[in-house]
């Protein structure tokens, strides 16, 4: 260890080393001393200019690795400062504290994976709290097993500094993440804790309890709220359990064998979910953090998770999917109508979108009734709060719950239907959802925000006359047809979003829905950059009442290496409507 503008470790493998964190740089004057001849890889825990300003004077021939959910603060840190939003910024987080210079980066530190170095490996934890993105190392070195933990802890109760801990305006939700990100770390069975500020710790188990402890009461100071890791189950009925504490309000049915179905899996509480979605760096990503698995094989007797079935696909209940099928092979089941956008999520402009795509292993037909253990489970297309939507009705302890996602909630007086123009709404839309539901008869509607309400015939009724108003309101409003008000993706290019080398051809579709009632002539043409060709010059479609078709471009891109918009100009009939939808295509 060097005491530097942070600690720096060397871990050295013959005249090879790998140094955690850079400092300043000044190790590079006591390589000799070491035995050292060549570094072959610095990797960084976070961000912060005191860990990692010595990586832009390396040696030629080191390589860097860096978070993965940092990685565009080491390698485009000017254009961070280009468009870092200054006034009227309620984001306190510490990205003030980035290089203001890039550096090279050549592999990206990806949560729950190992990074190896000859015969070295180094496991990546999370370890959210001091940044979004920091992580810590937890490798076997000469028999110990060690954790180089940044920022995450000081010492026994201590803590670098609470002002990175406060990410948002006021909020308290860096103590509540840091917590939390302890809580896991110390189920590492660790030896020695390697921080970045401080003395390295012998005696791990009993530092993390203190910091921990310390932590929960100045989270409960803030707050009079506990946080997340205080936060457990409860039994909504005997083989029903239900996560309220979670960012979407996910549930667990538990089968007689101990084997579990989800549904839904979002991130384990708002704080997590929220600390950078609300008003964040524009390139920041949804970052997963396991929860909850652990609870359920201990708490609840678990043997393991077979299938999680999302209602939607916002990200917010379906960001932690990927990390269970990666992680535990579970198996995703969704409604057939969901299938594309879990699995392309590129071809689509919607709200909460998660970038990663999830091979969906069973698809269900609208209407379809599965078995799963001693389960039949009825599961419909339920379009309320998206296009992209289910429901799923299943009997559990004598009791008809239906899980119903976002699409109805608890508004008080009665059940309630959310109205997101972006996320895709029809006129009938609500009222879809108020018809299936008076089908599935439920005594319990299980949603996705909040718990679970109980059901009756009375209720029911009520949805089905707000979801009546709801459709009236937009044909008041609207010219004929409504559909075309309240739904922007009417009409879109196809796919969103593409990835092409430079001079690369791809095909983009123009997709047309037609609402009216009788049939429409498209005529569009790409607006293209310079140096870029598309054929054919325009494309020409006739679409029949209630029908969706597609008019293919194929786009030859010039060389030039940047993230572009392009658009489609449309004429209707006789009508121009101009550039009325756009798609973004990257050349790398």
């Amino acid at each position: 260890m060097l005491r530097d503008t942070c600690n720096v470790y060397v871990v050295r493998d013959g005249k090879n080393a790998l140094i955690v964190d850079s400092g300043s740089g000044a190790v590079l004057q006591h390589l000799e001393d070491l035995g050292v001849s060549k570094i072959d890889w610095v990797l960084h825990t976070h961000h912060h200019r005191d860990q990692c300003q010595g990586s832009r004077i390396m040696p030629q021939g080191t390589r860097i690795a860096v978070p993965f959910h940092e990685r565009p603060l080491f390698e485009s840190a000017e254009n961070f400062w280009r468009n870092k939003q200054i006034y009227d910024s309620y984001n306190n987080q510490s990205t003030y504290f980035t290089l203001t210079e890039s550096i090279e980066v050549h592999e990206s530190l990806l949560d729950y994976e190992p990074f190896h170095w000859r015969n070295h490996e180094f496991l990546v934890l999370p370890a959210l709290g001091h940044t979004h993105g920091s992580i810590a190392l937890v490798s076997v070195i000469d028999g110990a097993r060690v954790a180089f933990t940044g920022d995450l802890i000081h010492s026994p109760g201590k803590v670098w500094s609470l002002t990175e801990l406060q990410h948002s305006y006021g909020g308290p939700e860096g103590i509540n993440l840091n917590s939390f990100s302890l809580r896991d770390l110390g189920r590492e069975s660790l030896d020695l804790l390697l921080p970045s500020h401080g003395e390295p710790i012998g005696e791990p188990r009993g530092a993390i309890a203190e910091t921990i402890e310390n932590l929960r009461l100045y989270y409960r100071y803030m707050t009079g709220g506990k946080p997340t890791i205080d936060l457990t189950f409860n039994r909504l009925l005997p083989h029903l359990l239900v996560s309220p504490h979670s960012c979407c309000t996910f549930y667990v049915l538990l089968s007689e064998s101990g084997r579990a179905m989800l549904v839904d899996y979002g991130a384990a509480s708002t704080d997590h979910f929220y600390a950078h979605v609300r008003q964040f760096e524009s390139w920041e990503l949804q970052r997963f953090v396991e929860h909850s698995i652990r609870e359920l094989e201990e708490d609840y007797g678990v043997r393991s998770i077979d299938v999680v079935i999302p209602t939607h696909y916002h990200d917010d209940h379906t960001c932690g999917i990927p990390h269970l099928q990666k992680r535990y092979g579970v198996k995703l089941w969704a409604l057939e109508n969901m299938v594309n956008i879990l699995e392309n999520p590129r071809e689509y402009n919607v709200p909460c979108l998660l970038p990663y795509p999830m091979k969906v292993d069973r698809p269900i037909a609208d209407g379809e009734t599965v078995s799963w253990e001693e389960y039949e489970l009825k599961v419909v297309h339920f379009p309320g709060q998206t296009e992209y939507h289910m429901a799923m009705a299943v009997e559990v302890d004598g009791k008809r719950v239906v899980f119903t996602g976002d699409s109805v909630g608890d508004g008080g007086e009665g059940l309630v239907q959310p109205i997101i123009h972006r996320n895709i709404v029809t006129p009938e839309n609500h009222l879809k959802c108020a018809r299936k539901l008076a089908e599935l008869q439920p005594e319990i509607l299980a949603h996705g925000h909040g718990g679970w309400i109980p059901v009756d015939s009375r209720k029911v009724a009520t949805l089905m006359g707000r979801a009546e108003k709801t459709r009236m309101m937009f044909e008041t409003l609207l010219p004929d047809p409504p559909e075309i008000g309240v739904n922007p993706a009417w009409i879109r290019l196809v796919p969103y979003q593409s990835e092409v080398c430079p001079g690369q051809e791809l095909v983009l579709e123009l997709e047309v829905r037609n609402y009216k009632d009788r049939p429409i002539r498209v005529e569009a043409e790409l607006v293209l950059h310079q140096g870029w060709r598309f054929s054919p010059g325009t494309g020409r479609i006739s679409v029949g009442p209630g029908e969706t078709r597609r008019i293919p471009f194929k786009v030859s891109v010039g060389s030039r290496r940047d993230r572009f918009g392009i658009a489609a100009d449309v004429t209707l009939d006789s009508g121009r409507l101009g550039q009325i939808t756009e798609a973004i295509i990257r050349v790398k």
